[in-house]
């Protein structure tokens, strides 16, 4: 039963909090690509000169 219980109250929470930490990553490296994709297409469009 001991097992069970560091399964239960540790171990099993660490993974979800390993899965969230990947998830904000993933999420924060999407938004930079986004943000750089948006910005190149500006560029594009309106002929501003890259800096």
């Amino acid at each position: 039963m001991n097992e069970l219980a560091i399964l239960a109250f540790i171990v099993t929470p660490a993974i979800v909090v390993m899965i969230g930490y990947v998830a904000v990553r993933l999420q924060e490296e999407a938004g930079r690509r986004y943000d750089a994709a948006a910005l190149e297409q500006h560029r594009v469009t309106t002929g501003a000169p890259r800096s």
